[in-house]
């Protein structure tokens, strides 16, 4: 845990508060990603090599779409709709390597490690051996233009970090049909290139439930708590 001194921690609130009032209106990810990882995103051209990666994406993505629909639509295990996302990364990357020339598999960490958590979900290599990272989101045909939810984050690491060089950045989105579930079908998907958008940042102060209900911290409790290990 963090033992700053009061005028230390005071400082480090101010700067906090005021790099997130700041940054409010927004700046370029590939601008965080390159001071964040030293790594720069490379902008999607018209260039021979870039249509050829988008075309064989294209073909994989419809192939997603067409086989989560033809079972019926996405079915997270947890039978959440907010993963639906999650549960199309297995689809994306096999539909991917079905693709003459392309190799898709999991970005790994500077330490070699595969981790699951964090940005991003996968990583394709081309026929040119480049690099392109792939970040799969599903939201609601009919919230597509919301602003009510989060739907990207990016939580800058520094040995756990996947991004460790030179790429592309796309986000691959899938819209759905909504309903309750306990399957999702697919409107269709779409492409985002990561190094146009702006992102923003929220300073927030978090707690867990392991830190805000332990035994010292609770004045009483109903026979419910009474007993339990904090």
């Amino acid at each position: 845990m963090i033992n700053l001194e009061n005028a230390a921690l005071q400082h480090f609130v101010q700067n906090l508060i005021r790099t997130s009032e700041e940054l409010r209106e927004g700046i370029g990810f590939g601008r965080i990603i390159e001071a964040a990882t030293g790594c720069k995103v490379i902008p999607i051209t018209s260039s021979t090599q870039d249509k050829k990666l988008l075309e064989k994406l294209k073909e994989a993505f419809n192939l997603v779409v067409n086989t989560c629909n033809a079972e019926g639509g996405v079915r997270p295990k947890s039978g959440r709709v907010n993963e639906v996302g999650s549960t199309l990364e297995a689809y994306v990357k096999e539909a991917i390597n079905l693709q003459e020339g392309l190799i898709c598999t999991e970005p790994k960490t500077l330490t070699g490690a595969i981790q699951r958590a964090g940005y991003p979900n996968l990583e394709v290599i081309d026929e040119y051996g480049r690099s392109t990272y792939l970040e799969i989101k599903s939201f609601d045909k009919q919230k597509a233009t919301s602003s009510n939810f989060r739907t990207f984050y990016y939580e800058p690491r520094t040995k756990t970090s996947k991004v460790t060089k030179d790429a592309r950045h796309l986000l691959i989105a899938f819209p759905h049909l909504g309903g309750k579930g306990p399957r999702w079908k697919l409107a269709g998907w779409l492409v985002v290139d990561m190094s146009n958008i702006k992102v923003r940042l929220k300073a927030e102060f978090q707690s867990s439930n392991r830190w805000m209900y332990r035994k010292e911290n609770i004045l009483d409790a109903s026979h419910f708590h009474r007993g339990r290990r904090s």
